[in-house]
């Protein structure tokens, strides 16, 4: 038994192993012999990161695009073949209202799927953006948007295991009134030299 230690950068190696038997005195001698098994390691592997580009540093207001970025990368030596990826979101706050590259599902039931956005080569990436709109304000508690992908290698290559990442988002209903009233004199004209007030409030 061995672990893989490092990629073979798709080179087969060659493990050897030998044998000297001996035989009884007076027997005739048999010589030595080696015998081979080849093999090859692959590091396959990936990276998916999401962030959110717009709004950025504050929270996003009521009615304003929010919108997020997912990058899947191939980190490893072994191409990814397909590259599915969902996006999970929560419709009481975003309001899912189109993507790059497009998708067909635009239902806004909570998640929005693209088949396949590979192939990926070695070291290639490939970058979604997806666009909300704020739908209702998250009172002051940050929500999270939830990206997986779930990519597949070549028959003769090592799987990759599923990975999820995540972005998170708050949104705010900023807002106020301004209103101005004359409080005295009320309903009639006011006299010369007589003290009018006014009141102004911002709620």
């Amino acid at each position: 038994h061995f672990t893989a230690f490092a990629t073979s950068s798709g080179n087969d190696r060659t493990n050897v192993v030998a044998t000297a038997p001996t035989t009884p005195p007076g027997e005739p001698p048999v010589p030595p012999s080696t015998n081979i098994a080849p093999y090859d390691i692959s590091s396959a592997g990936y990276t998916l990161a999401k962030v959110r580009t717009s709004p950025v540093g504050r929270a996003a207001q009521v009615g304003e695009a929010v919108t997020f970025a997912v990058t899947v990368v191939n980190t490893g030596d072994v191409a990814l073949v397909t590259v599915p990826v969902s996006d999970t979101y929560e419709t009481a706050y975003l309001t899912y209202t189109g993507s790059v590259p497009a998708t067909v599902d635009n239902s806004n039931d909570g998640t929005i799927s693209w088949t396949d956005v590979g192939p990926l080569p070695v070291g290639a990436s490939t970058t979604l953006v997806v666009n909300f709109t704020a739908f209702a304000s998250s009172a002051g508690v940050d929500r999270t948007n939830v990206v997986a992908t779930a990519p597949t290698t070549p028959p003769d290559a090592p799987p990759v295991p599923p990975t999820t990442n995540s972005a998170p988002y708050d949104i705010s209903s900023a807002g106020y009134t301004l209103a101005k009233v004359r409080t005295s004199p009320v309903g009639r004209a006011a006299q010369v030299g007589e003290a009018v007030i006014f009141a102004v409030t911002v709620v």
